[in-house]
């Protein structure tokens, strides 16, 4: 009789027989855990210390809904500057909030960190799982693979939710596996889901449920449990149940509520803008499934070089199937988590760079465990080398891009002008004066630590008309529409750039620079 340990094979075909592999080495999972945290630490300080690029890649939308629960508690909805709804569900603003509420605002360092220590947490996870399943090196591999692929080293600091995404689909993923091959916990993975469509849309719920199209590509039965243990359920109807009334009342619960707070603007928003057109298109040259090439591509490209070896390792399962049936279960449900949950981004009508990120785990495990049978790896030394290596390459990658190639960017010279302008600017805003923003970029509002919807300038010329300490931020147009309305001109405190078309101008009234001389500005 076959031992409850081993499984036996598909009963279709016999198993080819094993590859032979140089064994694994045994690293240390200590000595691992510090080097994986070593090599996200230098990323993340060679991020961090990067020129802010605040008005790229659409984050200072994520930060304005940070601030505006930070500064105004829309804890439920939040708007843009444009007095917009929340295009993202607000799991991600929530975390920063929370994080930014020792210091008192929100600054740079606390809308970075959610999406930081949300990479850091899906790096030790992969390590963990691979080690686990494959081993100790496989293990080291996976988290390194993780954070050394240039889509994770732009997404590790970035003000968007999508390395929070990325960590939510992944636990779901594992939480679904782990009730597939158990046959219970599904109201875990029924929770997983709500924080998945939390942390940036529903649409991530197929991803972590791509896995189980491997159920029926496993035929062979499980094996026998022991006569002194109890048989897994085959269908945990009372945990599908309860999960998913769960499931239900806390997205349900979010969205009437934030609807109730911003009324149909956010419904339109939500439902129109979000879910229908980024999945049907917006416009007439947008359909179901345009870019259907270019998601692999971007899989191919942007967690290079780990998806060419994820692409051996998923030919070599299947070539050379393991004879245990729980590993080859393991071994499919890790396939159909990328081809499946790859088929859904290539159906939306503009897949983009950052819907490969989800895929960085499951490719980081797949290429560990290539990685891991090499003989050039076999030894321990060798193994960490080579981790240690790829980490620091990830971090220079970091330095090279972000610290040299983009200081100059258009964006980034706007940010640290409009920054530097904000930094003055504080103490009177701290002090009292109230102020218009017409038409300025939000990262002037977001140095000063406030998120104010956008006025006219009839707004700012009613104001600055005042007798209190006033200011206004407007373009060059809408600072000769302020002059032209106030009968005493006012004062021009700051603007950018100095030489040429301002992008921005700060104006003040009498009263506001009396307040900016008792500051010292």
């Amino acid at each position: 009789m076959q031992s409850p340990a081993t499984s036996p094979p598909d009963a279709a075909s016999p198993a080819p027989p094993a590859p032979q592999t140089a064994p694994a080495p045994a690293v240390r999972w200590a000595v691992a855990l510090a080097i994986l945290f070593a090599g996200w630490a230098l990323i993340a300080l060679a991020r961090y210390t990067a020129p802010p690029d605040l008005l790229d890649n659409d984050q200072w939308l994520t930060a304005s809904y940070t601030v505006d629960i930070a500064a105004n508690g829309e804890w439920i909805a939040q708007r843009d500057p444009f007095g917009r709804p929340a295009t993202k569900p607000p799991l991600h603003p929530w975390l920063a909030a929370a994080i930014s509420a020792p210091a008192g605002r929100v600054t740079w360092l606390t809308a970075g960190l959610p999406a930081a220590l949300a990479t850091l947490a899906t790096a030790l996870l992969a390590g963990c799982a691979a080690r686990r399943w494959f081993g100790p090196a496989a293990g080291l591999f996976a988290g390194a693979a993780t954070l050394a692929s240039p889509v994770a080293v732009k997404h590790l600091w970035l003000v968007r939710p999508d390395a929070v995404f990325m960590l939510a689909v992944f636990v779901g993923a594992l939480l679904t596996w782990r009730a597939w091959d158990r046959g219970r916990g599904w109201l875990w993975v029924w929770l997983a889901a709500a924080v998945v469509t939390l942390a940036k849309t529903p649409f991530g719920i197929p991803l972590m449920f791509a896995g189980l199209l491997a159920a029926p590509l496993t035929r062979a039965p499980k094996p026998e449990a022991p006569a002194h243990s109890t048989p897994p359920r085959r269908f945990d109807t009372l945990g599908h149940l309860v999960g998913f009334s769960l499931f239900v009342l806390i997205v349900a619960g979010w969205f009437l509520a934030a609807r109730w707070r911003l009324g149909d603007a956010f419904t339109q928003t939500a439902l129109g803008d979000e879910l229908t057109r980024h999945a049907l298109g917006a416009r007439s040259d947008e359909y179901l499934g345009k870019g259907f090439l270019r998601a692999p591509w971007y899989l191919l490209a942007r967690l290079a070089p780990w998806s060419a070896l994820a692409c051996v390792a998923m030919w070599r399962l299947w070539a050379s199937p393991a004879a245990d049936l729980r590993t080859r279960r393991l071994e499919r449900f890790l396939f159909c988590a990328v081809v499946g949950g790859l088929l859904v981004v290539c159906f939306a009508s503009r897949p983009r760079a950052e819907h490969i990120l989800p895929f960085a785990p499951f490719i980081a495990i797949l290429a560990a465990r290539e990685v891991a049978a090499w003989p050039l790896l076999a030894t321990r030394r060798r193994a960490l080398t080579a981790c240690a290596a790829a980490l620091a390459v990830a971090a220079g990658a970091a330095v090279g891009q972000y610290h040299i190639e983009r200081r100059d960017h258009p964006h980034v010279v706007t940010g640290r002008a409009l920054s530097a302008i904000g930094d003055e600017l504080r103490p009177l805003v701290q002090a009292g004066a109230a102020f218009v923003d017409v038409d300025a970029p939000y990262a002037l509002q977001f140095a000063i630590g406030t998120m104010q919807v956008h006025g006219t300038p009839e707004d700012a010329a009613a104001l600055l008309a005042g007798e209190g300490p006033a200011l206004a931020f407007a373009s060059a147009a809408s600072t000769g529409e302020i002059g032209a309305m106030t009968a005493q001109a006012p004062a021009e405190i700051a603007r950018w750039p100095t030489q040429g078309e301002p992008v921005v101008v700060v104006l003040a009234n009498p009263a506001a620079v009396r307040l900016r001389t008792i500051h010292g500005r």
